[in-house]
């Protein structure tokens, strides 16, 4: 997944979430009905080298 040079030294995995800014919205259609929803947490995971 990711490519390190020889001198990398691994500092860790990092994760947690954050409130954006402002909610996603996400709209999608399920047998011709239109559905929706929103994240209101984003998720992140941070790979330190």
């Amino acid at each position: 997944m990711f490519s390190t040079r020889e001198n990398d030294k691994f500092l860790g995995i990092f994760y947690g979430y954050r409130k954006p800014i402002k909610n996603i919205i996400t709209r999608y259609r399920d047998n011709g009905i239109i559905k929706s929803y929103t994240f209101s947490k984003v998720y992140y995971i941070e790979f330190k080298f």
